[in-house]
């Protein structure tokens, strides 16, 4: 009998459970599985599923290393840091690689910077020259092109010098929005899911800050505005489910010191503020989330011994940024100070760079996703 069974059994693999299987495929990169589309159908209809997405989206969350950073000039590139970090400790350079979208080149085909507006939940919303806005998934290579077609004048006495933007994912209606400002303080709303826009007033500012950095299901920006007859900084912030504005104190220490250029990024899981004076940069980190009274000065940066002027970019991991100069694009590790050079086409000061998780959501086929992670990034 045992000999009779183990003629039965040869050449025959174990069967796994399907869900088994399905976790197993849910731990693979997004490279692996662009691949394996090709298996067989029931893998490539799994593949497209907004459930498989899910599930995928919060493995990649659980693994720091599915991410890349996106960087923008005249192109679109990524530095896979993750993959560095275990094979190029020692290399001299890292070596940005180019993304090519069919779209995107053949609407961008006179030569013009590609400005990164957002990125949230593994898509990214850019912006070409003029009014040409697109939804991409950097690593499918999908794409989406949405109408932008409001442009308005501009008015002279806005700090806004052409429109701001932010983008982000609305929990509650599960989709993602992305909002513009205009220079006339119009304040839009795009809906991935029914694409298109709906105005929704005047933003409540006229001094903002750069593109908006979305946490924990909404956009927050940089403001200025008068109290008591002074000139005073905040953090306003859009709620995309409620579609409110609220508002959180800065540091003190901001509101107190004179001539300071700020800017806002996001350090892990919190809002990070940058405030330059003179020839250093002073960082402060929110560590409870929409408590002001949790803001800490975490580390300075004193950039007076660099030949060139230096710009934080945005946060790798917790203990790294990219800093971009006029001549380089450098990879500065807080914990021992050390840099390595970027190798990135183009001039460095025309650049833009964005964290971006590894996933498989479609900007084209945007199904009904569940509720995710409130920190997707």
């Amino acid at each position: 009998m045992d000999e009779e069974r183990d003629r039965s059994s040869e050449g025959t693999l174990p069967r796994l459970p399907d869900h088994i299987i399905v976790d197993i495929l849910a731990r693979l990169p997004v490279k692996s599985l662009m691949r394996f589309r090709c298996v067989c159908k029931p893998w490539l209809t799994l593949f497209s599923s907004s459930q498989f997405d899910n599930l995928h989206f919060e493995c990649s969350m659980e693994d720091t290393k599915r991410a890349s950073v996106v960087l923008s000039n005249d192109s679109l590139y990524f530095l896979d840091y993750g993959a560095n970090d275990d094979s190029d400790d020692h290399a001299d350079d890292l070596l940005s690689v180019e993304l090519h979208f069919p779209l995107l080149v053949e609407t961008n085909s006179v030569q013009g910077r590609i400005r990164i507006l957002g990125s949230c939940g593994g898509l990214l919303c850019v912006k070409l020259k003029g009014d040409n806005i697109f939804i991409i998934n950097p690593y499918t290579r999908e794409s989406k092109k949405i109408s932008d077609s409001h442009a308005v004048s501009c008015k002279q006495d806005l700090v806004i010098h052409g429109d701001v933007y932010g983008f982000g994912y609305d929990y509650l209606s599960r989709t993602y929005k992305a909002v513009r400002i205009d220079n006339q303080r119009n304040f839009t709303v795009y809906n991935l899911k029914t694409n298109t826009w709906r105005r929704k007033g005047k933003f409540p500012y006229e001094d903002v800050y750069d593109d908006g950095v979305h946490l924990h299901g909404a956009i927050h920006w940089v403001v200025r505005h008068k109290k008591d007859g002074k000139f005073v900084y905040s953090i306003t912030a859009f709620d995309l489910a409620e579609e409110k504005f609220w508002d959180m104190q800065v540091p003190n220490e901001i509101n107190t010191s004179a001539e300071c250029q700020f800017r806002l990024l996001l350090r892990g899981e919190c809002l990070c503020v940058l405030c330059f004076t003179s020839s250093c940069y002073d960082f402060w980190v929110m560590k409870e989330y929409g408590q002001s009274e949790w803001w800490t000065e975490e580390f300075n940066l004193d950039i007076s011994d660099y030949e060139y002027f230096l710009t934080p970019l945005c946060f790798l991991q917790y203990d790294k940024m990219i800093l971009t100069s006029p001549e380089t694009v450098t990879l500065y590790n807080l914990n021992d100070y050390s840099t390595k050079q970027i190798v990135v086409p183009g001039d460095p000061l025309c650049l833009s760079a964005e964290l971006c998780m590894k996933s498989l959501t479609s900007p084209t086929q945007f199904g009904n996703l569940m509720e995710r992670t409130s920190y997707v990034q």
